[in-house]
């Protein structure tokens, strides 16, 4: 019976210990988060509403924009899981740093990881949001993307 009592003890301490830590999942997710930051970009957790209204827990990938000039505004979104397109382009950028860049910024974003919902552009920061389904090589990707974004919109010194 005092073997039982241990037992049961030590099961309880263990599984207290296993509740608590992270799973595999998670350790994956905080190693790129890590790596993102590493890279010079903001990570924040952030609700994202679908185009039905349902809130979705995104994660925030941020590059903030030096002496912000002009004002930009792009805000483009993707339905995850579907084959439709990125939604909500202007016509044309209406920013002369953006306008050269046009084309190959629409070929970027198609680029982008397929869990990535929402890419924001403004004179303040650029910003990717991504439900974080892809590996180190999607995180580059989105690294890359908001770094180029970053540079044609930073004022020349």
């Amino acid at each position: 019976m005092t073997y039982l009592i241990i037992l049961l003890g030590v099961l309880a301490i263990v599984g207290s210990l296993m509740w608590i830590l992270p799973s595999p999942a998670d350790r994956k997710r905080m190693v790129l988060r890590q790596l993102a930051i590493a890279k010079g970009v903001e990570v924040r957790q952030t609700l994202y509403k679908d185009r039905k209204g349902k809130p979705i827990t995104c994660i925030g990938y941020t590059c903030r924009i030096t002496r912000p000039k002009g004002n930009v505004e792009i805000i483009i979104q993707h339905e995850p899981d579907t084959p439709q397109p990125w939604v909500g382009w202007p016509e044309e950028s209406g920013d002369n740093r953006l306008q050269p860049h046009w084309a190959t910024l629409q070929k970027m974003v198609e680029s982008l990881p397929d869990d990535v919902v929402q890419v924001s552009i403004t004179s303040a920061y650029v910003s990717v949001l991504w439900l974080e389904k892809g590996t180190e090589d999607a995180l580059n990707n989105i690294v890359t993307f908001l770094h180029q974004i970053k540079e044609w919109l930073e004022p020349s010194r």
